[in-house]
């Protein structure tokens, strides 16, 4: 059977009611505590360490599945394909390369300094430690190795 002829899970998660979808990925903030100190990260979703219900399970043909918008902001947005491939082939999988897509960049230079947690009391403003593509990157590898398995 040629691999592309199956069915591929998808746990891309969409709710209409925000502008910003991250489906692949969640926050954690462990440890923080008013701004200060511990871990903020974007995170997989197949970490049940931090998200015991895998949340939406859905089973798409290939081409779907590839295609499937899984980051939106106002800005830009991103499918499976555009994530794999300029990760892989610009953005330090194969090499790196100066120049990457530019809806890519976007996207990617618009979580460096643009999502963050403010302390409650402090006002103390604390960026992520991360930026999401990586983290969507290892839930892509979890839906391809779950749909690839007999």
């Amino acid at each position: 059977m040629h691999k592309k002829e199956g069915k591929f899970l998808s746990t891309n998660t969409v709710n209409s009611k925000e502008s910003i979808q991250l489906g692949l990925v969640k926050t954690i903030n462990v440890g923080v505590r008013d701004g200060h100190g511990g871990e903020s990260k974007y995170w997989p979703l197949c970490d049940d360490r931090y998200f015991p219900s895998k949340g939406s399970k859905r089973y798409l043909d290939f081409n779907a599945w590839w295609e499937e918008v899984v980051f939106l902001t106002p800005n830009a947005s991103l499918t499976r394909q555009d994530l794999v491939l300029q990760m892989a082939n610009k953005d330090g999988g194969a090499h790196v390369d100066a120049k990457v897509e530019e809806k890519y960049d976007r996207f990617r230079n618009s979580w460096v300094a643009g999502s963050s947690l403010v302390g409650i009391k402090s006002g103390t403003v604390r960026g992520y430690d991360n930026i999401p593509t990586y983290p969507a990157i290892r839930q892509i590898a979890f839906e391809l190795l779950a749909s690839l398995q007999p």
